[in-house]
């Protein structure tokens, strides 16, 4: 990769990342405004907020596997996508990694929906208010 390249795909990432946090500072998870459940990722953010506070057990209370997320986004980002040369071992790390963030939802929901954030539900979401219409 060419450092033009390689520029260009720091400002994209740098620009997408802007976009999320203004997204977020709007109206928070999108997932979570318009369905009403949290989405996978809920908490990270609050996490890595307590981590910079040094607050470590409290961070893995937000979200256990908010430290494993930007690496791997950095990483699929400078790797295009590809994990491994391999395309057989691409897809087992893209599985495992799918499958431990799938785990981890499906414990969190069990144990902490609907009352407990981050994994509280959304009253106000928009499908919610949807369907107390109808």
């Amino acid at each position: 990769m060419t450092a033009k390249k390689r520029a260009k795909t720091a400002a994209l990432f740098a620009l997408c990342l802007l976009a999320v946090a203004g997204v977020y500072a709007l109206i928070g998870c999108p997932f979570r405004f318009v369905l009403g459940i949290p989405c996978p990722g809920c908490g990270a953010t609050r996490a890595w907020g307590a981590l910079l506070r040094w607050q470590v057990p409290e961070a893995f209370r937000w979200h256990p596997l908010f430290w494993l997320t930007p690496p791997l986004i950095l990483f699929i980002t400078l790797k295009k996508g590809r994990a491994a040369r391999n395309p057989r071992t691409n897809t087992l790390i893209i599985a495992g990694l799918a499958a431990l963030y799938a785990g981890v939802y499906i414990y969190r929901m069990l144990l902490l929906f609907p009352h407990t954030e981050p994994m509280a539900l959304n009253e106000n979401a928009i499908l919610i208010k949807i369907l107390q219409r109808g």
